[in-house]
């Protein structure tokens, strides 16, 4: 499948962390990881005292939370240098190892952010918010594989979280597997239903871009019709949609020469059969 604008905007790798999901800090911050697009992840550790690696020395938490507070006041430097504190004083301490890291991936220094999190994977290998976040830091990086290692490591040690799921979908279809991301897509969108949350539309884009590629056209009308505003653009889309309504189930050719026509006029191939078959 050709990467169309609108999956390319889905599987950024920029925003903050990845362009259209930019995410809202919450504390601490190792659950705020920004996934490839859209919004922020579901998980989330509810406040400075709920910790994935308790600590023990009340000096190390205390530099914790005020990386925390200096992370929220948009401090990233003392954030850094009281995260670095805690660690100092706790070793083993994996929530201020995951919020260094998360500070470094927004400064851009992948590489030490990468290390800090397999180093509290070390510590910790339930920690799905390490699970998360170094599957974003990965993608970043461009370690493709390693970012779907680690998104399907999150499926398993936390299967109702759908942001390794999401996660999954998005890396299956950067890699041309468009039935392993039709599935997962469909449990992201299964569990963000369940949560109200409005990223089910997202996981709904991905499960209609694996239907393009599947040639799954109930599933591609079901899917992108409904959120075409965002995607009236993209070429690919519309070729899409236009042999959709071509199709017995849903036989609409007005339908299918407005689409092809928009398909044509964004540059891509109609070839003559298929606009004949839409007259």
């Amino acid at each position: 499948m050709r990467s169309s604008l609108a999956l390319t905007a889905l599987v950024a790798t920029a925003l903050g962390c990845g362009g259209a999901r930019p995410a809202q800090p919450t504390t601490p911050p190792p659950a705020t990881a920004p996934p490839a697009a859209g919004a922020p992840p579901l998980a989330a550790i509810g406040d400075k005292a709920d910790h994935v690696c308790q600590s023990d020395d009340a000096e190390a938490v205390a530099h914790f939370n005020r990386g925390v507070d200096r992370f929220d006041a948009g401090d990233p430097a003392g954030a850094i240098d009281a995260y670095k504190a805690a660690i100092a004083r706790d070793a083993d301490y994996c929530d201020a190892i995951d919020n260094l890291a998360l500070v470094y991936r927004r400064e851009g220094r992948l590489d030490e952010a990468i290390a800090l999190y397999e180093r509290s994977l070390a510590i910790a290998p339930h920690n799905q918010f390490a699970w998360q976040n170094i599957g974003v830091a990965y993608r970043m990086r461009g370690r493709h594989a390693d970012a779907m290692r680690a998104y399907r490591q999150l499926t398993t040690v936390s299967p109702t979280n759908p942001e390794g799921w999401f996660g999954v979908a998005q890396m299956a279809l950067m890699a041309h597997q468009a039935a392993e991301a039709r599935d997962a897509a469909r449990r992201a969108e299964a569990l963000y239903l369940a949560a109200d949350s409005p990223l089910v539309e997202d996981a709904r884009l991905l499960l209609g871009f694996a239907a393009i590629a599947l040639a799954d056209w109930p599933t591609v009308r079901a899917t992108l019709e409904p959120q075409y505003a965002k995607l009236a653009d993209d070429a690919e889309v519309n070729l899409a949609l236009g042999k959709a309504y071509l199709e017995p189930d849903a036989l609409d050719r007005a339908k299918a020469r407005q689409y092809l026509q928009r398909a044509r006029d964004l540059g891509a191939t109609v070839t003559d059969a298929l606009w004949q078959r839409a007259q």
